[in-house]
């Protein structure tokens, strides 16, 4: 008996609309590009944590032994895991920010620290380097005057309102794209899934006409 095949064709959806997250009116597929890109970015996270891990002394002594992990380069002949640590640094980096503490880590116009991201901007050669240098550390109160007398009212306002703890403790990285302040995989997938544009992804469904010799 002679299959009888709908008119109407077989719909095949958009696979960005496939992989885009169920509460974004996708259906939720799990894309293994970015899946494996999220895992990078624990592994990132892993070694901005345990700077005195012996695997961590080990790849600073090779790849950056004068400047930050946020700040390395590839070099010449990268090893592969090295290379995979770049990659998740880029997953990471979007979505962290220091917390103050005694400030003497976070560095006031490359770091960020404030809600509204970096202040970048070149430095006068006499200006602080270290948001310690704008705390008066006796009292742990913003130096109101020479904050005003640096920078723009905008950014003055936000640093003064940037709450201090009463006893100076370690500066802390948080993670900002969930609630805990700590690297999840799930986070940095759906982060790096939200930073996608859709472009294509709600675009109507094609029909394909199955063909009747099948």
């Amino acid at each position: 008996m002679e299959a009888k095949f709908s008119k109407k064709g077989v719909h095949w959806k958009n696979w960005d609309l496939l992989k885009t997250r169920k509460d974004c009116g996708g259906l939720g597929f799990r894309d293994l590009v970015t899946f494996n890109k999220s895992l990078l970015g624990k592994q990132a996270w892993r070694l901005i944590q345990a700077s005195e891990a012996l695997w961590s002394i080990i790849l600073r002594s090779l790849y950056f032994p004068r400047d930050t992990f946020w700040n390395a380069h590839k070099g010449h002949r990268p090893s592969w895991g090295w290379q995979s640590l770049l990659i998740g640094r880029e997953v990471i980096e979007p979505a962290i920010k220091w917390e103050v503490g005694g400030g003497e880590e976070i560095r006031i116009r490359e770091d960020r620290w404030l809600t509204m991201g970096k202040i970048g901007g070149p430095p006068n050669r006499e200006d602080p380097q270290r948001v310690a240098e704008l705390i008066h550390q006796n009292t742990r109160e913003w130096n109101a005057q020479k904050i005003n007398m640096l920078f723009s009212d905008d950014v003055a306002k936000e640093i003064l309102a940037t709450p201090l703890s009463l006893s100076p403790k370690p500066d802390q990285l948080l993670w900002t794209a969930n609630g805990s302040g700590s690297y999840t995989v799930k986070s940095g997938y759906n982060l790096l899934r939200d930073y996608e544009k859709p472009s294509s992804a709600m675009l109507p469904s094609t029909s394909y006409q199955t063909p009747k010799t099948l």
